[in-house]
């Protein structure tokens, strides 16, 4: 398994992997007319709207790959909402369902601890979907849930939950 930084050529394989775990890892939270809307060339469009350097050129993606294939990603960097200067946010982590539970989120999140680092950050959080099967993944690596957010997304009320790693260090 290898991390890499992610190169603007990843970004259509970045956006199958996005749509594919959307797919699997939200079925039954969001609705199934909402999932089988999403397309590869939707969230290809996004990714190049955002950029790899999401948001503003202050994060950065990875790609973990192996034997030259590219099977997850994960975005991270400054804390959006509310900013709070020292203190990191991971976007997503995404690995495809059948790479899971091999240990290529450890090494995604030890990527963007040693980031967080050569940042000067101190603190790190990780708003997750209410429902997440995967949420047990966060508190494993050392993360506690501090709080629930709600959201909307495509008219749909929804709650996220505040991971946090007060101290990263």
């Amino acid at each position: 398994m290898l991390i890499r930084k992610a190169k603007p050529e990843d970004i259509p394989r970045i956006a199958q992997i996005h749509l594919k775990s959307w797919q699997t890892t939200y079925k039954g939270i969001l609705p199934k007319n909402y999932l089988d809307s999403l397309t590869e060339k939707n969230k290809e469009q996004e990714w190049h709207k955002l950029g790899l350097d999401y948001p503003n050129g202050q994060g950065i993606t990875w790609v973990l790959e192996n034997e030259g294939e590219v099977f997850g990603f994960a975005n991270a960097g400054p804390q959006r909402e509310p900013p709070i200067a020292g203190h990191g946010e991971v976007y997503c982590i995404y690995i495809l369902k059948e790479f899971r539970r091999m240990g290529g989120g450890q090494l995604l999140i030890k990527e963007i601890v040693k980031y967080f680092k050569s940042r000067g950050y101190h603190s790190a959080s990780a708003l997750i979907l209410k429902g997440n099967p995967f949420t047990d993944f966060y508190k494993l690596i050392g993360a506690e849930p501090t709080e629930e957010r709600p959201f909307k997304l495509d008219g749909m009320d929804l709650i996220q939950i505040l991971y946090l790693w007060k101290n990263i260090k």
